[in-house]
């Protein structure tokens, strides 16, 4: 399955749970703009793609409703340790050091909503977006943890979401190609990627 194909099929997979959470309040439907940020971190514009996560996030802030965005904030932590690799490759510190309060700011906001649910468990969907910010987080702080990536990934596959795997799998294989591990600890995500076409 494509990247694109898995994005054009995102909004219908998602859109009968925005009918289950219609009581609580006229939320927006994030998926346009989850996927517009998406479109711009793979383009390598991080600024966009924070710019495009700010504003559901700001209409969702009063309701407190961890399905909606924590995809989001997922993209958000994304984008600022994109933000923030680059700065250090410029060696920027003071960017560095904003990139980290924002994107800690981002995840104590999704903490506090996966606390707060009292519907049984949080959805999957979002524990394994936590799951994935935990592993955004230690990228942006310089130290990629392949442990946290292979985590993430193994979430996302167990709900299959192909493309949400894929790419925690080639974020896994970039951690480990960064830590300067044995090479044959490469073989295993490497053939899972191949089965993803990455």
């Amino acid at each position: 399955m494509s990247k694109v194909r898995v994005f054009a099929d995102a909004p219908r997979r998602r859109r009968p749970t925005t009918r289950l959470a219609s009581p609580l309040a006229p939320l927006p439907r994030p998926t346009g703009r989850h996927t517009s940020a998406e479109l711009e971190l793979w383009a390598g514009d991080s600024d966009a793609a924070r710019r495009i996560v700010a504003a559901p996030l700001a209409h969702v802030e009063t309701t407190q409703v961890a399905f909606y965005t924590a995809p989001l904030v997922a993209l958000g932590v994304r984008a600022e340790a994109d933000r923030a690799r680059r700065s250090k490759a410029r060696q920027g510190t003071g960017e560095v050091a904003e990139a980290e309060a924002v994107a800690c700011a981002l995840t104590e906001r999704l903490d506090s909503q996966l606390a707060a649910f009292t519907a049984g468990s949080p959805p999957p969907e979002s524990t394994a977006y936590r799951a994935q910010v935990d592993a955004e987080l230690a990228r942006l702080r310089g130290a990629p943890d392949a442990a946290a990536w292979s985590a993430a990934r193994e979430r996302w596959e167990h709900l299959a979401y192909p493309f949400h795997a894929a790419y925690c799998g080639w974020r896994e294989v970039a951690a480990l190609l960064e830590s300067d591990c044995d090479r044959s600890r490469l073989e295993p995500p490497v053939a899972r990627g191949a089965r993803y076409g990455v």
